[in-house]
């Protein structure tokens, strides 16, 4: 799952990258790559960029309401709409990704999309990566955007493990 945000400045492709993963995937009766969700309330996408142009997998995308310009876009490039009401709701979104037979999710969105997933409280794992590197500036992305959270979520560690000069975490939802 991505955040509207990301996808317009990134258009990372969701795919496995690794041979030996997507063959493991493969083996294991799934598909190579994992089905993309995107969450945009406003559905101001990059239609014709990459992201939805060379993608090779089921693609989703999670909103509010959408216009017929908007669900005739998704149908020819065949992208699966999911539609929660007047207002984009994700837990609304997340009962019909289950009702599709999903059952994991891995959010790799900004700190807004971060920050709505924890105020809904739909977040029970969370993975941290510590890099050396440094960003900086005034408009440096945030983990967490959004009101503050009442009451706050807690996590416990559960897993630390040093790859190279990264620190990758695992936190379990206490």
């Amino acid at each position: 799952m991505m955040g509207a945000s990301t996808v317009r400045s990134e258009q990372v492709l969701p795919l496995v990258r690794v041979e030996e993963l997507a063959q493991a995937r493969e083996d294991a009766g799934q598909p190579r790559h994992p089905a993309a969700v995107v969450v945009s309330g406003s559905l101001d996408l990059p239609w014709d960029g990459r992201y939805f142009r060379y993608r090779k997998q089921r693609m989703f995308i999670l909103t509010g309401t959408a216009s017929a310009e908007n669900r005739q876009r998704c149908q020819d490039l065949q992208v699966e709409l999911l539609e929660t009401g007047a207002s984009l709701n994700l837990r609304k979104g997340m009962q019909q990704l289950h009702a599709l037979g999903f059952r994991k999710l891995l959010a790799e969105g900004g700190g807004g999309l971060v920050g709505s997933l924890l105020q809904e409280n739909l977040v029970d794992r969370a993975y941290l990566t510590i890099a050396p590197v440094f960003i900086g500036g005034d408009q440096t992305p945030r983990l967490v955007a959004g009101p503050q959270l009442d009451p706050l979520r807690r996590f416990k560690l559960t897993a630390c493990i040093q790859i190279g000069d990264e620190l990758h975490t695992t936190y379990d939802r206490i």
